[in-house]
């Protein structure tokens, strides 16, 4: 392969349709008031942060699978195309002035406008089914006897080719 072309889009249209009920107004500040400016600025946040996630994507180049890399030419820095308007490219500018010019500016709007959200890890874990599953596809894979791994009960294994279907 010589050349793959990566495609993106943000819909704004989409975002303008969000909205984010239950942010207590800030002090002194009435609802009414406040209201609109809050879900603008939550909007803004998280096309702030899908543009963050595809600049980091674009430093770190995009990793298929073993010995299977995409990395983008040296100077061939993502462009964003703006689709109605006057339209144009955009260059986006590497993550660290994404989130220094984008991010960082929305976050703290948004914070000032009472906009809030859990900024702790959250640890995703999976269930004991979920595990038992993938170490069946795991063994399918890699060829495996799956003679002592079992399918979790009320699951089907697939073994007959219509895994989920039901009578």
């Amino acid at each position: 392969m010589e050349h793959a072309r990566h495609t993106w889009t943000l819909s704004l249209t989409q975002l303008r349709r969000l909205r984010f009920p239950g942010f207590p107004p800030p002090e002194g500040k009435g609802k009414e008031d406040v209201r609109p400016r809050q879900d603008e600025a939550a909007r803004t946040v998280l096309a702030a942060l899908a543009l963050y996630a595809l600049a980091l994507r674009q430093d770190e180049g995009y990793w298929l699978r073993s010995r299977c890399d995409l990395v983008p030419d040296n100077g061939s820095g993502a462009k964003l195309e703006i689709v109605g308007g006057t339209g144009g490219d955009i260059p986006l500018g590497t993550a660290n002035e994404v989130r220094t010019t984008l991010l960082d500016p929305a976050l703290k709007e948004a914070e000032g406008l009472g906009v809030e959200w859990t900024k702790t890890l959250l640890r995703l874990t999976p269930s004991p089914q979920l595990n038992q599953l993938v170490k069946l596809s795991d063994a399918r894979v890699s060829g495996q006897d799956e003679s002592d791994t079992d399918a979790p009960e009320g699951t089907d294994s697939g073994a007959d080719g219509d895994a989920g279907a039901s009578d």
